[in-house]
């Protein structure tokens, strides 16, 4: 038991050190840009972790 509640406990660690980017669209690597409203949401989530 006492695994699976230090693995609880360091993901939720974890989440603190994440912060999020919110942007409308994405550049792809092959230039073009896609959209957030072509996939129904308002903006993509982009995680940056925090050092």
């Amino acid at each position: 038991m006492r695994k699976e509640e230090s693995l609880a406990q360091e993901k939720e660690e974890k989440k603190d050190d994440v912060e999020y980017i919110y942007t409308t669209y994405i550049t792809k690597k092959d230039g073009t840009k896609v959209y957030a409203s072509q996939y129904g949401i308002k903006a993509f989530r982009i995680p940056k972790v925090n050092k």
